[in-house]
């Protein structure tokens, strides 16, 4: 092997070496580590749905409405 091929390997096996490491960092610093990863934990129940009262529409007026505009009428 020649000398550019030898320098152009050990450039790219550098590189590899140096994303390596910078990609064990960005884990390192979030805390996101095989190792340091809790066990199974139990999931809680999910809470109930919500509740919601039903709203008053006794001052809708549908005739009025449908009158003003005809194009959404209910047929």
């Amino acid at each position: 092997m020649n000398t550019t091929r030898r320098k152009r390997i050990a450039a790219i096996v550098a590189f590899l070496v140096v994303v390596g490491l910078l990609w064990r960092q960005v884990f390192v610093m979030t805390g996101i580590l095989w190792w340091q990863a809790p066990g199974a934990a139990e999931r809680p129940a999910p809470p109930p749905p919500a509740q919601f009262k039903q709203v008053s529409t006794d001052w809708v007026d549908l005739e009025a409405y449908q009158k003003a505009n005809p194009m959404w009428r209910l047929w």
